[in-house]
């Protein structure tokens, strides 16, 4: 899934434990985006939405946690 997705998977580590996938490092996009910083960060939390979405499809996945240093979810 990582492959696949337009994440740069180089600085992340991920394992599971009883169903629940981690995922912890440094989350960015592979290719060159947009250098305005709204639109960069708006295709990053696209991306995490839909990666997070596609995850969680996995027959057996009961639940995705990321621990990311540059980004964290709110409310």
């Amino acid at each position: 899934m990582l492959i696949r997705s337009n994440i740069d998977y180089g600085k992340i580590d991920y394992g599971t434990v009883k169903g629940v996938v981690y995922f912890r490092g440094f989350f960015g996009l592979s290719m060159a985006m947009d250098s305005r910083e709204e639109i960069r960060r708006t295709m990053t939390v696209k991306t995490l939405f839909s990666f997070e979405k596609k995850i969680r499809n996995i027959p057996g996945v009961l639940d995705v946690v990321f621990q990311f240093a540059n980004w964290r979810r709110e409310k």
